[in-house]
């Protein structure tokens, strides 16, 4: 996958769904963790300095741990509360790390949009509920291990899900990450992830339509499949020949642009597909997922941490037309300054748009209000330096031109009650001097 602590930035977890008993129990736990064992090994594969390759192995033992664990259990002290998005974080890496960390992304292009529409990390739902921003024509629910701050949906085999949420604008973009669990050389060509924009909401098809399949098949390699419906006719289907068979097997990000019937798809760090004409312009006004193809109580995969943004005016013309502008799309580990490295689209796109305006640039950073007050206000100065740090030694920009300040929690956009108004507030802001 993408990252956890690094690649396992947003904490990623597999998550077992099915509890078992005697035999089956023992037989259960040892393939989650043998499963978790080829996670990392996979991730650390991925990884191109040694450095990196040691602290991302080091953060999967931190997640995992040797040793059986009862289901819902990972080895962390019972007495300390996880931290929130804003919580302080033991974990530490330094400005060289993440410089590191940022160049395997250096082709990801991805920018989020501006404004979020919809941002669900499940965390108001209770365990084993279903979750209340989502509908479903089958059954789902809500998971995670006792004590981490991750939740993840369980999908059902044959199901789709309806992300509750407004008509879509002409420019968007969809964030989500899957986990996986139970695959093997005998998942079939037909386990897939289905991503449906859709005319009409609801669980059926409608005339005007645009259907992505990411395939979950392991013993050949079948491709991304894609296909376009207009007035029910379909105009165009194909596939897409990239191997991803390894890597859906792990923990998958996955990016979408939609700007009009444009339509971009990124797995991790890399562009799957680009289709200039593949959205019925207009007519793309939900998203669905639909599961299917994969063997009850063996085979199931999860979401998390699923968000859609408007996309805005380019940061350029913000500039230029405002004198500022902010993006939630700059990322940070939890509770610390270290920048994820997806973000790298946003900082190139930046990086390019302060380059283009003569003058200085005022970086400030903004928390939500979970925490203390104080240290949220440490934080968004430690954050604010850190963009910084990138966009001079990464991207070239003259450190004279940059200075920074942090708010903290004390300048919201949005609510700090729920999800996407915390998303919001996490933001960085860049103002023209």
């Amino acid at each position: 996958m993408k990252c956890f602590s690094k690649k396992a930035r947003y904490s990623w977890l597999i998550i077992p769904f099915f509890f078992m008993i005697n035999t089956s129990e023992a037989q259960f736990f040892k393939k989650l963790k043998k499963k978790a064992e080829q996670a990392a090994q996979r991730t650390i594969e991925r990884k191109v300095e040694k450095k990196t390759e040691e602290k991302t192995s080091e953060a999967f033992d931190s997640i995992f741990g040797p040793g059986n664990k009862r289901v819902g259990t990972v080895n962390r002290d019972p007495n300390k509360t996880p931290p929130s998005d804003d919580a302080p974080n033991a974990s530490e890496m330094s400005e060289t790390d993440t410089t590191e960390e940022l160049k395997i992304y250096s082709n990801f292009t991805f920018v989020p949009g501006d404004k979020i529409l919809m941002y669900d990390d499940l965390s108001i739902d209770q365990i084993g509920d279903f979750p209340a921003n989502w509908d479903t024509n089958g059954s789902g629910e809500v998971v995670t291990f006792d004590n981490a701050p991750q939740k993840w949906l369980g999908m059902s085999n044959r199901s789709v899900y309806l992300p509750l949420h407004d008509q879509l604008p002409d420019t968007y973009t969809v964030e989500f990450d899957i986990a996986s669990y139970g695959l093997s050389r005998q998942t079939g060509s037909v386990a897939r992830m289905d991503i449906w924009l859709d005319e009409e909401n609801g669980f059926k098809r409608s005339a005007n339509r645009t259907s992505v399949s990411l395939p979950f098949c392991q013993y050949i390699n079948i491709g991304i499949s894609i296909s376009k419906h207009t007035n029910n006719k379909q105009i165009l289907r194909n596939t897409i020949q990239k191997e991803i068979r390894q890597v859906m097997t792990g923990f998958v990000h996955v990016s979408i642009a939609v700007n009009k019937s444009r339509f971009r798809l990124w797995i991790n760090e890399k562009k799957m597909i680009d289709v200039p004409r593949l959205v019925n312009e207009g007519k793309a006004n939900y998203i669905k997922l639909h599961s299917t193809g994969f063997k009850d109580n063996v085979e199931q995969i999860f979401i998390s941490n699923f968000k859609i943004a408007e996309g805005g005016d380019d940061y350029r013309s913000m500039l230029q037309k405002d004198g500022k502008f902010s993006t939630t799309g700059i990322l940070f580990d939890s509770g610390s300054s270290i920048i994820k490295p997806e973000s790298y689209g946003v900082l190139k796109a930046i990086a390019a748009a302060l380059k283009d305006e003569a003058g200085n640039i005022h970086v400030v950073g903004h928390t939500d209000a979970d925490g203390e007050e104080a240290f949220n206000l440490k934080l968004s100065q430690q954050r604010a330096d850190a963009v910084k740090n990138i966009l001079v030694n990464d991207f070239g920009l003259a450190g004279s031109s940059i200075t920074t300040s942090g708010k903290g929690e004390k300048e919201p956009v949005a609510d700090n009650s729920n999800s996407a108004g915390k998303a919001q507030n996490r933001r960085v802001e860049f103002i023209k001097e």
